[in-house]
């Protein structure tokens, strides 16, 4: 009940689940209560990133760690004890900004490369990342061209 196709749904957060994971979760957690309990400790810990201040994040992840102990997952408490000290995770609530766009294009980058296998032009293949980024619009690419 937690492998195979289900193996993933576990990690979502709860408000974007379906109806039919919803009930397959709840069904899960029935079963076992330790997994309910992990459940609350993974929900928490997502909610921790909606905090607006530092103190607020560090209170949830707090409550994370005891909830974690407490269900005797060890595991998860010796990672959160592990994040705990380190300011580039804490950075998140100074700055508000995350890599997910420098990731995002740095995939984009590497499905290229996979398609092409590699470009003989260099110029060729940044153009084509700029074109799959959605920096550059391949009509007004070519009416350019035609100026010229």
């Amino acid at each position: 009940m937690v492998s195979g196709k289900y193996r993933y749904l576990f990690l979502a957060r709860a408000t974007s689940r379906s109806e039919k994971d919803r009930l397959h979760i709840d069904q899960v957690m029935q079963k076992n209560a330790r997994l309910a309990k992990l459940e609350i400790v993974k929900e928490n810990f997502h909610r921790m990133f909606d905090q607006p201040t530092l103190e607020e994040a560090q209170t949830k992840l707090c409550e994370c760690y005891e909830w974690a102990y407490q269900a005797k997952a060890h595991f998860i408490t010796k990672w959160i004890m592990s994040i705990m000290d380190e300011q580039r995770f804490w950075n998140y609530w100074q700055y508000k900004v995350t890599t997910g766009v420098s990731e995002g294009i740095n995939r984009a980058i590497k499905g290229l490369k996979w398609q092409a296998y590699g470009y003989k032009n260099m110029e060729y293949f940044a153009l084509k990342i700029m074109q799959k980024c959605g920096y550059l619009n391949y009509r007004h690419y070519l009416a350019s061209i035609s100026i010229k």
